[in-house]
């Protein structure tokens, strides 16, 4: 297989927040290197959509097992779906990582406790949500409400703030809350405010068919 293309310097940027000016050279870095696997594991970090950047890590997993980044990209299709709460899934793709490259580093980084079950409902601690003052705060706050949903998860800020300002503009109060899972820090985004699962379940259809989302209903303190 012909030399990768190193990433590094761009991935340098985009931990300093650089992402969009990495971004706006992706397509000239596909033209100039097609079908290059470093290029395209660039390429779904810089992905909005996660469901879509899932997609585009599978395509090195499968097509360039031997890429410097196959194991990376395997590593985040992992913690895409344990962020997410779906277990299952989540399982699979850590043994697959851990099948295919015993050596990997984010081995060591991976939760080895998978729950079995998917997190469909999840307790969670009451909390009182202070006022927003900050970007820090909404970061760190919890749903306010009895009934929220959980709508995305991100490794990049910028595109988990992309969606809030849209839900935000929709009419939906929206909060986003950092969740770490094996040394990578994901930035899910909530919409809260629901006081019956029924109301959630249908602003959740809404939302997935509006946005593209694939979220799920969560509860406070369990039912």
């Amino acid at each position: 297989m012909a030399q990768e293309v190193n990433i590094i310097p761009y991935l340098k940027s985009i931990e300093k927040g650089e992402a969009h000016s990495v971004s706006s050279q992706i397509p000239e870095l596909k033209k100039e290197h097609p079908n290059d696997p470093s290029i395209l594991f660039l390429d779904a970090i810089l992905t909005a959509d996660g469901r879509k950047a899932v997609g585009k890590y599978l395509t090195i997993v499968n097509n360039f097992p031997k890429s410097n980044y196959a194991d990376a990209a395997l590593y985040r299709i992992y913690s895409y779906y344990f962020s997410l709460g779906k277990f299952r899934s989540a399982k699979d793709y850590l043994s697959l990582l851990a099948k295919n490259y015993p050596e990997s580093p984010y081995l060591s980084l991976a939760n080895k406790n998978i729950p079995d079950k998917d997190e469909v409902i999840q307790d969670l601690k009451s909390q009182t949500l202070a006022p927003k003052k900050s970007n820090t705060e909404i970061q760190t706050a919890e749903p306010n409400s009895r009934y929220y949903i959980q709508a995305a998860a991100f490794t990049l800020l910028e595109n988990a703030h992309n969606l809030k300002n849209k839900l935000d503009t929709g009419g939906y109060n929206s909060i986003i809350k950092n969740k770490e899972i094996g040394g990578t820090t994901f930035h899910v985004i909530y919409v809260e405010g629901f006081t019956s699962k029924a109301e959630a379940d249908k602003v959740l259809q809404l939302l997935d068919s509006k946005f593209n989302l694939s979220g799920k209903v969560l509860v406070q303190n369990g039912e």
